[in-house]
């Protein structure tokens, strides 16, 4: 027997593509709780290449 979580706690940046896709595909909601300004992280550190950033943080803000 397998258990499905009914909502998914999304805490970090890095899991919000994995959660997008559990929303299209498997139909499991998901909260983004938002506890640092990601905008500012990906708009302006370099964990990202720079072409990308500005898109990341548009789309992180859109969520």
């Amino acid at each position: 027997m397998q258990k499905r979580p009914r909502l998914l706690l999304i805490t970090t940046q890095e899991l919000l593509p994995a959660a997008v896709f559990a929303k299209v595909f498997l139909k499991i909601p998901f909260i983004y709780d938002i506890q640092e300004n990601y905008y500012a992280n990906i708009r302006y550190l370099p964990t990202f290449p720079r072409l990308l950033r500005r898109p990341l943080a548009a789309w992180v803000r859109a969520l």
